[in-house]
């Protein structure tokens, strides 16, 4: 129910996502890693050296973080925060798991081949943990939340949908990841985020707006956990 309701309030982000996911498997099943990565390498510019080198720090684990303590002095609720925070760490814990423990062994694009590459100057080039791409993951978990948090219009949902596309790429443009990686992230960061909030509602504490922003909050909880020990021992 909680997933079909979100369906309903955000249809246009919901199908949109749906077709980017799908038109994006049929790219990856249809072309080989590493051919795609060196076909797409080949289109660049040097103003977009410029841009994407900039725009690629919006998709990092660390903005992601930023993002949340800004919520903090917010004015929206604070249980739908923690359910954005829930999907946070479920898509942190999935990302590690694959670079760190399963796929660790997974060449990144510069050292995958011995192609001559365009390659944007400053930008450190590792060599392993390819899949996924952890900004994609931040990218697409991060405009999911900010969908089901704000409930934007139709067209304001399809522009976050559009930055997420745009952060992604960056990654392949910088020779960071290929394209399948980047596909990888975008999966796992947006289902991720969706159901972990969807399943979330299905919780009272969750379902039920506690009519506080963040901090206030706190401190309320706060206040009651205090005086509920005076209570015992008085």
């Amino acid at each position: 129910m909680a997933l079909l309701s979100i369906y309903r309030a955000q249809r246009v982000f919901i199908l949109g996502y749906a077709s980017l996911l799908l038109l994006g498997g049929v790219v990856c099943l249809s072309n080989e890693r590493m051919a795609l990565f060196l076909q797409l390498n080949a289109w660049h510019q040097p103003w977009l050296d410029v841009f994407f080198k900039h725009i690629t720090q919006v998709g990092s684990g660390k903005a992601y973080v930023l993002f949340f303590v800004l919520l903090a002095f917010s004015s929206i609720d604070l249980r739908r925060i923690v359910g954005g925070g829930v999907g946070f760490v479920l898509t942190y814990i999935i990302n590690k798991l694959c670079k760190r423990v399963y796929l660790t062994h997974l060449l990144r694009p510069t050292f995958a081949t011995t192609a001559s590459l365009h390659l944007v100057p400053g930008v450190v080039y590792k060599a392993n943990a390819s899949f996924p791409s952890g900004h994609a993951i931040v990218s697409f978990s991060m405009v999911t939340f900010l969908v089901l948090l704000l409930q934007p219009r139709w067209y304001q949902s399809l522009a976050l949908l559009l930055l997420a596309c745009v952060l992604s790429y960056a990654r392949v443009y910088l020779a960071q990841h290929c394209f399948h990686d980047v596909y990888g992230g975008a999966l796992i960061g947006g289902l991720s985020t969706l159901f972990s909030y969807a399943l979330l509602q299905v919780f009272p504490f969750f379902a039920e707006p506690l009519a506080l922003p963040p901090l206030p909050a706190l401190a309320w909880i706060w206040a009651k956990v205090k005086g509920e020990k005076a209570a015992l021992k008085g």
